[in-house]
């Protein structure tokens, strides 16, 4: 190994479907550069934790992975490897393959489940958006989450017929964040003006 000293080794990922007997590649992820995912850029390609090797004595400072969130938790996992500001090494290889399929935790169009992984993001990503040991970078990338997450279930609340849920829902969000609600409009006039 070209750099022994690294904390975490990353491949390349690559998501594919089954069509006929026939592996169709949909999509290849690549793990974030050192000096983003460092500075609180954390890729949305979730897969990704999976085609990583971590070092024992990141492990031991991170901690263990939290079987308690049933969605979430490889970017809850993320989120504290990255508060250590580990040295990655990257390879472009491809080193796992994904098979997306509808029973797929990752992809499924499940509305319960999207809301479960929603929720989980939530909790944890306003948790870690005030950790004052957390580098600065990344706490303000887990209070655009809390925010981006909250808003797309207060939508999905509100699209499907939920408004009571979705106000109570907001109402918790404002208490955690005062500037929640300037932020759902800021979003709403970015989309729709």
């Amino acid at each position: 190994m070209n750099n022994p000293d690294s904390e975490l080794v990353a491949g390349s990922c690559d998501i594919f479907v089954e069509n006929n007997g026939c592996k169709i590649s949909k999509e290849r992820y690549n793990f974030s550069p050192s000096s983003e995912f460092n500075s609180g850029k954390i890729s949305h390609d979730l897969t990704l934790l999976n085609g990583c090797l971590l070092s024992e004595s990141l492990i031991e400072s991170v901690g263990n992975f939290n079987p308690s969130l049933k969605i979430a938790g490889d970017t809850e996992y993320l989120v504290r490897i990255a508060a250590t500001q580990p040295k990655i090494c990257r390879i472009t290889e491809v080193v796992y393959r994904y098979r997306q399929h509808n029973d797929s935790l990752t992809f499924n169009e499940s509305n319960e489940l999207n809301e479960t992984g929603l929720l989980e993001g939530i909790e944890f990503m306003y948790e870690y958006a005030d950790r004052e040991h957390f580098p600065d970078n990344l706490r303000k990338y887990c209070l655009h989450s809390f925010r981006i997450r909250s808003l797309v279930l207060f939508r999905q609340y509100i699209v499907n017929g939920e408004i009571l849920k979705g106000i109570k829902f907001a109402m918790g969000c404002i208490q955690k964040d005062k500037f929640w609600p300037v932020y759902l409009i800021y979003k709403f006039v970015e989309e729709y003006c």
